[in-house]
């Protein structure tokens, strides 16, 4: 009875995914299928007309490439300062545990609340108006905590000879923490 239901729910989960897998395939021929005619080089470099009835996406394109590369360099440099910080030099338990609970309270807030915030504060407050800059820095405080998180586990995952090949080669953060004190006991 076991053997029969597990080949009927294999059977099942197959047919859902080979159902989802036409859904999405379908889709993707209309759209070719209807839109494919209105891509030309033009459609990627002229300028947008008629408020977006006519012309190209030009513009459009270079305004997401300027906020995608402010918010990376907006984060990345804090995302990697709290992923060391909570990998090599928070000691405690406690203090790691209030900085993960943090990041994971912080990346579930609505990215609509860090929208009203940054027009708030950045728009409103300090006077910028509707700017790349603003933009930018409220698309790095939504991705901040999901990179955070992303680069701690990364972390986590560098194999043990790594961190004590660089507690041997004089890391006094790695010394200090006590991660390596199997490198030396006297150390700790």
């Amino acid at each position: 009875m076991r053997k029969l239901l597990d080949a009927a729910t294999a059977l099942v989960a197959f047919a859902c995914a080979l159902l989802a897998l036409a859904l999405l395939g379908g889709l993707v021929y209309l759209i070719v299928q209807k839109g494919g005619p209105a891509i030309s080089w033009g459609f990627f470099t002229e300028q947008i007309r008629l408020v977006g009835a006519a012309g190209g996406i030009f513009w459009n394109l270079i305004g997401t490439l300027i906020l995608l590369l402010t918010a990376f360099l907006a984060s990345a440099p804090i995302a990697i300062a709290l992923a060391l910080m909570e990998r090599v030099w928070l000691n405690g338990d406690t203090s790691r545990r209030i900085l993960t609970t943090g990041l994971y309270a912080i990346n579930g807030v609505p990215s609509i609340v860090f929208g009203i915030f940054g027009f708030i504060v950045l728009v409103q407050w300090c006077g910028w108006g509707k700017s790349w800059l603003a933009g930018g820095l409220i698309l790095a405080m939504v991705i901040l905590p999901t990179v955070t998180v992303a680069l701690v586990e990364r972390l986590k995952a560098i194999p043990m000879k790594y961190v004590e090949a660089a507690a041997g080669w004089g890391s006094p953060a790695l010394r200090s923490s006590g991660r390596c004190s199997s490198l030396n006991p006297g150390v700790a």
